[in-house]
């Protein structure tokens, strides 16, 4: 198990061609394509503030979580974070930020300070996703190592119980209302839906092999799964469970940010030189948008007109207007 665990993060982690060069100083203006913003080693996942006033950066090569102003375009603060971060989930009044970290740690941020608060470990838990419930006080947490899912009760620091999934280490995600839940599994490429009021899995689905990465829709109607080798993305009706469209985008898809203004979905693409654009009424790529390499994570703001990227290439995110 510890084998397959490793391999699963070597191919999802540090996909084949990536390369590294720093960018230091100042944010360097590339109008009419934006700015890049230099952050720490190998940035991975971004999560934006719940207000869009901040964006959390995940960088995995040196342990910390990069704070950037998204009215300035600035980095403000660096925190340091427990081993390899690789995945941040904010609290929904955005006071608190969740960093899953390799090490089989959590790191607990203050949003508000931009401070590390705290670590969470629980035996027997080993994280490689969480998602926050809607009253802030519980989480669903991937197993990495066990083929479940772990409830947790923050307010009493204990796990509540486990929801048996088929396969680990992967990816959770919550419906905006909190009603349901769904684990992906890299190595089984199977989606569990969870129902939270009774926590149990009421139903699943296939997809294409190693699910690269998950996000559910802002009105909830669907789940959108990346995959790799495929590079492909599956939209399933979370009401049926069933896969309406396979749509092919780039070259290890992983990233995956909506904009609900627009009615488009962004794909990040980390071994293409370009993000895709899928058009969320039609369900179609209607475009790819030119970005470089070594885009591990992409991101939007609340008001619909800036896209964020992670570009391991370069140690720095990049921000766009919309295209």
């Amino acid at each position: 198990m510890k084998i397959a665990l490793t391999l699963g993060i070597a191919f999802l982690l540090f996909p084949s061609g990536a390369e590294t060069e720093g960018v230091e100083g100042n944010p360097i203006d590339l109008t009419p394509h934006g700015v890049i913003i230099p952050v720490g080693e190998d940035p991975y996942a971004l999560a934006l503030r719940p207000d869009g006033l901040f964006l959390y950066v995940a960088n995995m090569g040196d342990d910390t979580v990069t704070v950037i102003d998204t009215t300035l375009n600035t980095a403000i603060v660096t925190i340091k974070v427990d081993h390899i971060p690789i995945r941040i989930r904010f609290a929904p009044k955005g006071d608190a930020a969740f960093v899953v970290t390799i090490s089989g740690a959590v790191s607990v941020l203050d949003a508000l300070e931009h401070a590390f608060f705290t670590t969470l470990w629980w035996e027997g838990i080993s994280p490689t996703d969480l998602a926050v419930a809607p009253d802030g006080n519980h989480l669903y947490i991937m197993n990495g190592l066990t083929s479940d899912v772990s409830l947790v009760n923050l307010t009493l620091g204990v796990e509540e119980r486990r929801i048996a999934v088929a396969g680990n280490f992967g990816f959770v995600v919550m419906d905006p209302a909190g009603s349901y839940a769904y684990a992906a599994s890299i190595f089984s490429s199977a989606i569990a839906a969870i129902d939270t009021t009774q926590n149990l899995v009421i139903g699943s689905t296939a997809v294409a092999e190693f699910p690269s990465d998950m996000a559910v829709s802002s009105d909830g109607r669907h789940l959108f799964v990346s995959s790799v080798p495929a590079d492909t993305l599956s939209v399933i009706d979370t009401a049926s469970l069933e896969i309406e469209a396979a749509i092919r985008v780039g070259n290890t898809p992983r990233g995956i940010a909506e904009n609900p203004r627009k009615h488009e979905l962004y794909v990040a693409n980390t071994n293409a030189t370009v993000f895709s654009v899928i058009d969320l009424t039609t369900l179609t790529l209607t475009r790819e948008v030119e970005v470089g390499t070594g885009i591990t994570d992409i991101a939007t703001h609340p008001l619909g007109d800036r896209i964020y990227l992670a570009n391991a290439t370069r140690d720095a995110v990049m921000v766009i207007p919309v295209p």
